[in-house]
């Protein structure tokens, strides 16, 4: 997160809270700003081509680790 699209505060600070809120709240002029860089963050991020790709690597990871498991049986499987 940027200081241009939001602000991270520790969880159960109020004050940090409250003075992360102060901050935005003071800076109105920045809010069309803040709106736009957060609307391309949820775009690149949650995008249709972008949660694909991450399910893609998902499966290749599974996958890669079913085939070392399935040779290593039958590595053993051969051994006398």
């Amino acid at each position: 997160m940027t200081p241009e699209s939001g602000h991270l505060v520790p969880v159960d600070d109020v004050p940090a809270l409250a003075e992360a809120m102060r901050g935005v709240f003071a800076a109105r002029a920045l809010w069309g700003q803040r709106t736009a860089a957060l609307r391309a963050l949820a775009e690149r991020r949650y995008s249709t081509a972008a949660i694909v790709e991450e399910l893609g690597e998902v499966y290749r990871a599974a996958l890669e680790t079913l085939e070392a498991k399935r040779s290593m049986s039958n590595v053993e499987m051969d051994r006398p």
